[in-house]
Protein backbone atom coordinates (compact mmCIF):
# COMPACT_ATOMS: atom_id res chain seq x y z
CA UNK A 1 0.00 0.00 0.00
CA UNK A 2 2.86 2.38 0.77
CA UNK A 3 4.37 1.78 -2.68
CA UNK A 4 1.10 2.76 -4.36
CA UNK A 5 0.94 6.06 -2.46
CA UNK A 6 4.56 6.86 -3.31
CA UNK A 7 3.96 6.12 -6.99
CA UNK A 8 0.81 8.22 -6.99
CA UNK A 9 2.62 11.08 -5.28
CA UNK A 10 5.39 10.96 -7.88
CA UNK A 11 2.89 10.93 -10.72
CA UNK A 12 0.96 13.84 -9.22
CA UNK A 13 4.19 15.78 -8.64
CA UNK A 14 5.29 15.12 -12.20
CA UNK A 15 1.90 16.22 -13.51
CA UNK A 16 2.02 19.48 -11.56
CA UNK A 17 5.60 20.05 -12.69
CA UNK A 18 4.65 19.60 -16.33
CA UNK A 19 1.62 21.85 -15.85
CA UNK A 20 3.83 24.55 -14.29
CA UNK A 21 6.29 24.39 -17.20
CA UNK A 22 3.50 24.59 -19.78
CA UNK A 23 1.88 27.50 -17.95
CA UNK A 24 5.16 29.40 -17.68
CA UNK A 25 5.93 28.81 -21.35
CA UNK A 26 2.48 29.98 -22.41
CA UNK A 27 2.77 33.04 -20.18
CA UNK A 28 6.11 33.95 -21.74
CA UNK A 29 4.75 33.47 -25.24
CA UNK A 30 1.70 35.63 -24.55
CA UNK A 31 3.88 38.35 -23.01
CA UNK A 32 6.10 38.34 -26.12
CA UNK A 33 3.03 38.55 -28.38
CA UNK A 34 1.67 41.49 -26.36
CA UNK A 35 4.96 43.35 -26.77
CA UNK A 36 4.87 42.76 -30.54
CA UNK A 37 1.22 43.86 -30.72
CA UNK A 38 1.87 47.02 -28.73
CA UNK A 39 4.81 47.93 -30.99
CA UNK A 40 2.75 47.37 -34.13
CA UNK A 41 -0.11 49.43 -32.68
CA UNK A 42 2.26 52.33 -31.89
CA UNK A 43 3.59 52.24 -35.46
CA UNK A 44 0.06 52.16 -36.85
CA UNK A 45 -0.97 55.12 -34.70
CA UNK A 46 2.08 57.03 -35.88
CA UNK A 47 1.28 56.35 -39.54
CA UNK A 48 -2.34 57.34 -38.99
CA UNK A 49 -1.19 60.62 -37.45
CA UNK A 50 1.08 61.31 -40.43
CA UNK A 51 -1.75 60.58 -42.88
CA UNK A 52 -4.05 62.97 -41.04
CA UNK A 53 -1.39 65.68 -41.07
CA UNK A 54 -0.91 65.25 -44.83
CA UNK A 55 -4.67 65.34 -45.39
CA UNK A 56 -4.97 68.49 -43.28
CA UNK A 57 -2.13 70.17 -45.18
CA UNK A 58 -3.80 69.22 -48.46
CA UNK A 59 -7.13 70.68 -47.34
CA UNK A 60 -5.45 73.89 -46.23
CA UNK A 61 -3.68 74.13 -49.57
CA UNK A 62 -6.93 73.61 -51.50
CA UNK A 63 -8.85 76.13 -49.37
CA UNK A 64 -6.04 78.68 -49.56
CA UNK A 65 -6.02 78.77 -53.36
Amino acid sequence: MLDVNIKQNRKISLLFGILAVVTATLGGFLYYQKIKHDKAQRELNELDKEIKQIQLADLKKKNGN
